[in-house]
């Protein structure tokens, strides 16, 4: 990761920046007392030096090395769930199904202002809605015809009986009022009713 590689870059330059502080700056006679060969030590002997420079490296191949030959043992013969679904999460299809089945924890994560990112959940949620719907339709369209004036003459029944609950009957299929209910309508909300044979 980048916080990983920020940390090896700081410390293993930190390690070669101070060296060549010490190098440069140190002083063997007043703080070494002429026991330790510091100053121009690393810039100008042991740096130019290629033994130096192929033992340092032997020295980092060795631990990843060595680090790399355990990892790959303790994951070969001792794997923990974290090792098992990194492998499962390499296959997309798999990594698919653990996203839909987490998807209650993932939804803060994903971006649900685009409009292209839908799961396959949601995708067949759409399209039973829409094969109810169509399976609606073919059944009201295959009903029969008999059917249809029952519940036609049956709704014209009731509208009958609740105009004649409110004073205002219907003649047959017609939805015409007469004048005088209009009259009596009118009168009614501004003047109180009319009694009956003043119209």
């Amino acid at each position: 990761t980048i916080v990983s590689a920020i940390v090896l870059f700081v410390s293993i330059g930190g390690w070669f920046l101070w060296n060549m502080i010490l190098s440069s700056r140190y002083n063997d006679a007043k703080s070494g007392k002429s026991i330790y060969d510091v100053r121009g030590n690393f810039l100008t002997r042991i740096g130019r030096s290629l033994n130096f420079w192929a033992v340092l490296f032997l020295i980092v191949a060795a631990v990843l090395l060595f680090e790399t030959t355990v990892t790959l043992f303790r994951q070969y013969f001792f794997p923990t769930d974290v090792d098992v679904f990194q492998r499962l999460e390499k296959d997309p299809a798999i990594k698919r199904r653990f996203e839909e089945a987490a998807a209650s924890e993932l939804q803060q994560g994903w971006d649900r202002n685009s409009s292209n990112i839908r799961s396959s959940l949601d995708i067949a949620r759409e399209e039973e809605e829409q094969l109810a719907r169509e399976r609606e339709v073919h059944q009201y369209l295959n009903r029969p015809r008999d059917e249809d004036q029952q519940h036609a003459s049956h709704n014209l029944e009731h509208r009958d009986e609740l105009d004649e609950e409110a004073a205002i009957p219907r003649s047959g299929s017609l939805s015409t009022r007469r004048k005088s209910h209009d009259i009596h309508d009118l009168f009614s909300k501004g003047f109180g009713t009319i009694k009956r044979g003043h119209l």
